[in-house]
């Protein structure tokens, strides 16, 4: 699977190099390497590259890595929130009707089932490696891609997500906006319910393209 996407890797970080410092977390220093001559033979500018060392189960950085945030003081800290394999995968809970369980091909469920404790300590390891402010989250489960925000206070997210018994059994979403509302400074939070588009497989974290315009984002219970 890596092999398929590892190109786009290579032209996310040329586009991104001219403009801007790319991070990139490698499994050792042998990796290291061999990225580091894939993108020099693409022209990257190496001294705009950063690389941290962490060994890693998946390269889902965006749900299981550090989500960023900005005290009172303007000082930025690292959320470290809880992380279990996206709810074991195959555990979708019982109040999800079986024509709306989400099927993983094969090769990638059997990685995820029980391989998701390195991806768990990766949030703490880059806020230890770059010394910014660590904040121990681990007791609620939420992936990065399981939430947006419009930057002004709202939240977007799904209770099939959030609230799934094989995420955060018994929660309730006052609890959970409790969490958003103290850590995220959410005013707002718009809640998702679990859908199908087009009859294709259904998107049990609300894996939607969202375009909200900050401040103008209307609050819903649905």
């Amino acid at each position: 699977y890596v092999d398929m996407i590892e190109d786009v890797w290579v032209t996310v970080t040329k586009a991104l190099h001219t403009g801007e410092r790319v991070h990139i977390v490698a499994y050792d220093a042998q990796e290291r390497s061999r990225i580091s001559t894939l993108l020099q033979e693409e022209g990257v500018d190496m001294s705009q590259v950063d690389f941290l060392l962490a060994e890693t189960d998946q390269f889902w950085a965006r749900d299981c890595g550090p989500m960023y945030a900005i005290d009172s003081e303007g000082k930025p800290a690292i959320l470290d929130w809880g992380y279990n394999g996206y709810g074991r995968m195959d555990k979708l809970g019982p109040d999800v009707p079986e024509d709306l369980r989400w099927e993983m091909p094969e090769f990638v469920r059997e990685e995820y089932l029980e391989n998701y404790v390195k991806d768990d300590f990766l949030a703490k390891t880059i806020a230890e490696a770059t010394c910014v402010e660590h904040v121990n989250l681990n007791g609620f489960i939420l992936e990065g891609g399981a939430i947006e925000s419009d930057g002004c206070g709202t939240i977007i997210t799904t209770e099939s997500c959030i609230l799934n018994e094989n995420r955060n059994p018994g929660a309730t979403r006052k609890q959970a906006e409790i969490y958003f509302k103290k850590y995220l400074g959410a005013t707002n939070v718009i809640w998702l319910v679990l859908f199908k588009i087009l009859s294709a497989e259904p998107l049990p974290r609300g894996m939607i393209l969202l375009r909200v315009i900050p401040g103008q984002t209307k609050h819903s219970d649905t």
